[in-house]
């Protein structure tokens, strides 16, 4: 078990409410992120923000789920050449 402060996040596009089906849990969503993208499992996550955002020349509004967590297993991976570790 690693011990220490993790951030992640996710971002969907922001559709109101009908997005996000009910019963949905953001923090099961940004667990299974974490595990697919970088290869941690966290115990839990807790949620520390949300940002919206657009990009440049495009009219859909995007959502990012921010979480922390100190507990963490596993070994940073690499995800589609996307790692951005030191």
């Amino acid at each position: 078990m690693n011990n220490g402060p993790l951030l992640c996040s996710f971002n969907v596009p922001m559709k109101g409410l009908k997005y996000i089906p009910l019963g949905i849990i953001l923090e099961d969503v940004g667990c299974r992120e974490l595990e697919e993208e970088c290869g941690l499992t966290a115990k839990s996550l807790h949620p520390v923000g949300l940002l919206v955002f657009e990009f440049i020349g495009e009219r859909q509004l995007m959502e990012v789920h921010v979480f922390s967590t100190e507990e963490f297993v596993g070994t940073v991976s690499e995800s589609e050449g996307r790692y951005f570790g030191a």
